[in-house]
């Protein structure tokens, strides 16, 4: 029984021994405002969820807002996460009605904010982003 016991705890050290998330902070300026997203990343640079209710955090009102809305109000109708094949991590949410994507590369210390608007299209704007 021992041994069976020390094997238990010692897979569930191994489960909490995973690197801690990278914090990046991302800003951009749309219509002169300048908007601030916090993202956090995984060991692979892979956006992952900032809390368990949250994709992100940002302050009240900022155009990225949409992002840190909380998930238990199942505010988006989809959701995806992916690495795009040039090293950016992205996260998509949307509706019927429009999509928004945050894309980082660590590496190069920036990203992108993009907005589409599936019903007219006369919304549609990209946002480059300095991230740290």
């Amino acid at each position: 029984m021992k041994i069976a016991l020390l094997s238990i705890v010692g897979l569930g050290f191994l489960n909490y021994a995973q690197a801690a998330p990278i914090t990046v902070t991302c800003q951009g300026i749309y219509k002169g405002k300048t908007g601030i997203i916090s993202l956090k990343l995984d060991d692979k640079n892979k956006i992952i969820q900032w809390s368990r209710n949250k994709l992100a955090n940002t302050p009240a009102g900022s155009i990225f807002e949409n992002f840190s809305y909380n998930l238990a109000d199942e505010p988006y109708d989809y959701m995806n996460s992916f690495m795009g094949r040039n090293g950016y991590s992205i996260i998509e949410i949307g509706s019927t009605a429009d999509a928004e994507q945050i894309g980082v590369h660590l590496g190069l210390k920036k990203g992108f904010y993009s907005y589409r608007d599936h019903g007219s299209g006369n919304g549609n704007f990209n946002i480059v982003l300095v991230c740290k």
